[in-house]
């Protein structure tokens, strides 16, 4: 049965019946999933998702990029997905995994903010890791400000986040906000207990955005002096 549906799929796929393709995932997936077969569920999974979404059905291959994602999550009834190593693969390639298809699925999509919600509460995929990626594609796309929110808890070291600030002041600001965009970030990522992150983040920011003219203190903007010697005072905290 099963090799007449992967006979009937590629025969869809080859004719571009794309619905009836969507179909037969779904129904490969399920039993797939009741069997338990994670390994095979997962990699028609991501399959099915890619080709979808490629050719342009948007809804087709978001609807199986967020079975995938709600299997990883162990939403279906019954799974105990508890490492990379039961979809016999490795924590690196299910983040990669994870990141092209968010970056196919459309942007601002209710399909897509419902793959992120559940990709975040993947047990075996440290958050922070998969909002690095997320951030770094949001950047591309020029959504600075989704950008923006998943770097101050992601594992990034830094850099591409000021990177990525310094073009959003750039492009989205006021010539006198150069010092209220990195400001207000570093006082969030602080509240969020991450002094380190808000350290490179200053320091790359204040020594790239062509309108600070000194790299070090004392700079011509005092809200800039202020960050400074709080991110000094907090280092030097006993």
């Amino acid at each position: 049965m099963s090799q007449r549906l992967n006979q009937k799929l590629a025969e869809c796929l080859a004719r571009g019946d794309f619905y009836e393709a969507h179909q037969i995932y779904r129904t490969i997936y399920f039993r797939l999933s009741r069997e338990r077969k994670f390994a095979q569920a997962y990699r028609l999974l991501v399959e099915g998702a890619t080709k979808l979404l490629s050719a342009g059905q948007s809804n087709s291959g978001s609807d199986l990029a967020n079975l995938l994602v709600d299997m990883l999550s162990n939403a279906d009834l019954g799974l105990e997905l508890k490492s990379p190593a039961d979809l016999q693969a490795s924590e690196e390639s299910v983040v990669n995994d994870l990141r092209q298809l968010f970056a196919a699925m459309v942007a601002d999509s209710p399909e897509r903010a419902h793959f992120v919600s559940k990709a975040l509460s993947i047990t075996f995929i440290p958050p922070a890791t998969l909002r690095k990626h997320l951030a770094l594609v949001l950047w591309r796309e020029k959504n600075y400000a989704e950008s923006r929110l998943h770097f101050i808890y992601s594992s990034d070291s830094g850099e591409n986040c000021a990177l990525m600030l310094v073009e959003y002041q750039r492009q989205q600001g006021f010539p006198s906000e150069v010092d209220l965009m990195i400001a207000q970030f570093v006082l969030q990522v602080l509240a969020a207990e991450k002094k380190q992150l808000a350290q490179v983040v200053f320091k790359v920011y204040t020594s790239r955005h062509p309108a600070i003219k000194n790299v070090e203190p004392p700079f011509l903007k005092p809200l800039l002096n202020f960050i400074f010697f709080l991110l000094s005072a907090i280092d030097n905290h006993r």
